[in-house]
């Protein structure tokens, strides 16, 4: 009850840090994706992340994709979503978690991005025209 009490009061006193940049560092790992129909993929991502940016390749199988957005932080952690210099969505991130979500066209992503311990955690999903596919990764620090 303490510890409730506690957390209540620095929430609702504003004293929660939030993240105004992400964790710079260069990271590598695997994922799974479990599509809807309930294939699953496993895949090797590395991801270089600056204080303002993701980019992301990932190899699957012998196809290699890449990814990549612009955080446009405020001084509270939230952040605009940009792709090749256009908003393309929202997001926000506390102390060690960031939370976005994108949409364009037909195509929907949302992520939630957890920075720990020399790792990069993600867990999320995309929606690509009525076809749902969901992922975890695990990413450690170079």
């Amino acid at each position: 009850m303490k510890k409730t009490a506690l957390i209540m009061g620095l929430l609702l006193s504003g004293n929660v840090i939030a993240m105004t940049q992400l964790p710079a560092g260069n990271y590598q790992g695997d994922g799974l994706a479990v599509h809807q129909g309930g294939k699953n993929e496993q895949y090797l991502v590395e991801s270089k992340v600056t204080g303002q940016a993701i980019e992301s390749t990932y190899r699957v199988g012998s196809e290699t994709m890449k990814y990549a957005f612009q955080a446009r932080f405020d001084k509270h952690g939230f952040f605009e979503v940009l792709m090749e210099g256009t908003k393309v969505g929202t997001g926000y991130c506390m102390s060690v978690w960031c939370h976005y979500s994108i949409k364009i066209g037909d195509f929907s992503l949302e992520e939630t991005l957890t920075f720990y311990q020399g790792h990069l955690y993600r867990l999320g999903q995309k929606n690509n025209n009525g076809k749902l596919v969901s992922w975890e990764e695990d990413l450690e620090r170079e």
